[in-house]
């Protein structure tokens, strides 16, 4: 006995959304019948697969172990500021176990800088900056300029030193103050 089929469409309502369920229902003999579920989409329905992520050529390395780097100057007499007195070195490690050679650049970048001299960070404070050096040799750090460094098995100690300065010779005032820079590693 051969059945007929016919396409049935069903709709349900579940937690308050409108589902369409594509049902075959097979007459198998006369008043008999049985539903059987399609897979179909009704015309017109479509969605969108977004996919995204990022490609490395090599892991990244690790500045300062992953841990913001701060500098705290605590309380700085406006007096003391002309003579470089408030200055703070620390040693910043750089591991790059993944490198693909033994060279990479360090940048660092932030503030809006200080025009003719290109080391500052300028500070929420007006006329106040943090001047950077590189600890070991007190070569001013162009910001934005890339240093050069050589990795021993995958790391490098960089000495940072920030010295708090009055760039533009201004009336400085009691208060607050606070910079932020960005150190970026990049390969050779």
């Amino acid at each position: 006995m051969k059945g007929k089929m016919k396409l049935l469409n069903l709709a349900l309502l579940m937690s308050g959304s409108l589902f369409i369920q594509h049902v075959a229902v097979a007459q198998i003999g006369p008043g008999t019948a049985r539903a059987i579920p399609t897979l179909r989409t009704a015309e017109g329905d479509t969605t969108t697969v977004k996919v995204t992520g990022t490609i490395l050529s090599t892991p990244p390395c690790k500045i300062n172990g992953d841990v913001d780097l701060t500098y705290n100057f605590n309380t700085v007499v406006i007096d003391t500021i002309p003579a470089g007195k408030d200055q703070i070195t620390k040693t910043v490690p750089i591991s790059c176990t993944s490198a693909p050679n033994p060279s990479i650049n360090l940048t660092i970048s932030g503030g809006t800088g200080v025009s003719g001299k290109d080391n500052i960070l300028t500070t929420d404070q007006k006329g106040l900056g943090i001047a950077l050096f590189n600890g070991d040799s007190n070569n001013a750090i162009k910001l934005g300029d890339n240093i050069k460094l050589s990795l021993t098995a995958g790391r490098v100690d960089f000495s940072l030193k920030a010295v708090v300065v009055n760039y533009d010779n201004s009336k400085l005032k009691s208060g607050t103050f606070r910079t932020f820079a960005t150190l970026t590693t990049s390969y050779n």
